[in-house]
């Protein structure tokens, strides 16, 4: 569902954690899971992987886009992206239209260009 310019495919995935809730995140070639939680990136060891269509963001949640996350400290639901970045397209997570939250090489940052995985 995604591609790092520098490190190659990626996946969507949900994280799930005892202390921060259930966290769409990404997967990398080499199986290793990363959401993000506040201003950090965690590893994330249990996890599903996430499959769908690819709907361009345009100012709305698309009606057929399913929420597959919730963070313990938020009581909004959480949907899987793929944010479209200067290191390609990146697995994330979004709560609204405004922009998709993504990791990259530990640094956790926003888009406003992104995919809802639907």
């Amino acid at each position: 569902m995604g591609y790092d310019l520098k490190h190659g495919p990626l996946w969507s995935i949900v994280c799930i954690t005892k202390t921060f809730g259930r966290i769409p995140g990404k997967l990398d070639v080499q199986h290793r899971g990363f959401f993000t939680y506040q201003y950090d990136v965690y590893n994330c060891e249990r996890f599903f992987k996430v499959n769908g269509i690819l709907r361009w963001n345009t100012g709305e949640i698309p009606e057929d886009c399913v929420a597959r996350g919730k963070q313990t400290d938020n009581s909004k639901p959480l949907y899987n992206v793929v944010a479209v970045t200067q290191y390609g397209n990146i697995p994330g997570k979004a709560s609204s239209p405004v922009h998709a939250i993504f990791s990259h090489e530990g640094i956790r940052f926003t888009s406003k260009s992104f995919y809802w995985l639907c």
